[in-house]
């Protein structure tokens, strides 16, 4: 889907998280995104030809297993492969 990522390509703030992920900054902030967008970015990384090596697999964290379900279901636009692991206690047995 390269119609997709290369209008990103051309913006000069996208630009600037590939090159600091380039340069082994592995924790970036991209703020200012509206809620369409991120997933957007997260797919166009991934398919970043200079990030093959590091960006092989995403890991979504939210805060709540339906924003979770939905994220999955956005994201299946751009990959079929989508996991959700759900939510689970901290505690394994009952406690009484």
């Amino acid at each position: 889907m390269p119609t997709l990522t290369a209008p990103l390509k051309e913006s000069e703030n996208y630009n600037k998280i590939v090159e600091a992920l380039q340069n082994g900054s592995f924790s970036v902030l991209a703020e200012g995104c509206a809620e369409a967008q991120k997933l957007h970015m997260i797919y166009s990384l991934y398919r970043e030809s200079s990030l093959s090596a590091l960006a092989r697999f995403r890991l979504i964290v939210t805060y709540s297993d339906q924003r979770a379900r939905e994220i999955k279901e956005a994201f299946r636009f751009y990959d079929k492969n989508t996991v959700l692991f759900p939510a689970k206690d901290l505690i394994f047995y009952q406690a009484d």
